[in-house]
């Protein structure tokens, strides 16, 4: 056992073996609103639970247990309150970078802050960015605190993400330089286009790998321009069965793909990887 699982385990009572032997080794902090992952033979046992955590750990005000897997269009996240007050909406500080949104609501993956920071990172002063399925400005609102981009467009359909993301544009002071856009990414990408504005960068940051939606993105990347293109992949492998997304888009439209990085972001299962491909598109 965890030394977290054990000390959970003191707290319980009435438990059995087996079922504290199921007692999750951690949790996700949020603000105020801890996240468990509880196992299907623990459901009956989740208010317990809960209460013990918070009597362990009194700074966290809500207990929340993960009842499924992310889902759907939004990629929504399963989650119940188990234990302590209602309020799931939280704001978590991450590189200096402020991100309000409602957990029981909208995901939030830990596992990606190196890819958050990497991205931003990448931007050089004066860029115009399009950020394809920006959500509530995973990627938007590192790039437009931390680099000096000249704007960034950030197109989201989900009206909730929506919502947050523009809560947190004035959240992190940077509504002047990201403009916001409601709407399915594909036709708003396109619209971008017609309107002659030519990203330097365009990031297609949705998982399943959003295949469909590459045609539109190179509609608004410039020639030579930088496509951040995400999927899953076989672990050790080199990406190029992923890659063969965008070179044969690219190759559609006229133009030539070229593969110049692949960043691992997290396991993605077994013998499964969460990638991202750096492309550079003539």
């Amino acid at each position: 056992m965890t030394d977290f699982k054990k000390t959970l385990a003191t707290r319980l009572q009435g438990f059995t073996q087996e079922e504290l032997a199921l007692l999750p080794s951690g949790y996700q902090a949020l603000e105020h609103v801890a996240v468990l992952n509880l196992k299907p033979g623990l459901a009956s046992r989740a208010t317990e639970i809960g209460a013990a955590f918070i009597g362990l750990y009194p700074r966290f005000k809500t207990v929340c247990a993960r009842t499924g897997f992310i889902t759907g269009e939004f990629r929504e996240p399963q989650l119940k309150v188990v234990a302590g007050e209602p309020d799931t909406e939280v704001t978590v500080v991450e590189n200096g970078v402020k991100y309000s949104f409602d957990c029981s609501k909208l995901m939030f993956a830990k596992g990606n802050i190196s890819e958050r920071v990497r991205l931003a990172s990448l931007v050089t002063d004066g860029e115009t960015v399009v950020d394809m399925f920006a959500g509530l400005g995973y990627f938007t609102l590192p790039i437009a605190v931390k680099a000096k981009p000249k704007k960034v467009y950030s197109i989201e359909l989900n009206p909730v993400a929506f919502n947050y993301l523009k809560r947190n544009l004035a959240l992190n002071k940077v509504e002047r330089t990201v403009q916001a856009i409601n709407g399915d990414c594909s036709t708003e990408a396109r619209k971008l286009a017609a309107q002659g504005i030519a990203a330097d960068r365009v990031l297609m940051g949705y998982l399943p790998a959003p295949k469909e939606h590459i045609p539109a993105a190179l509609a608004a990347l410039e020639p030579g321009g930088a496509l951040h293109y995400e999927g899953v992949i076989l672990a050790g492998s080199d990406g190029r069965d992923l890659f063969a997304d965008v070179q044969t888009a690219a190759e559609a439209a006229g133009r030539t793909a070229i593969l110049e990085h692949l960043q691992v972001v997290k396991s993605y299962g077994p013998k499964k990887e969460h990638a991202v491909l750096d492309c550079k598109v003539s």
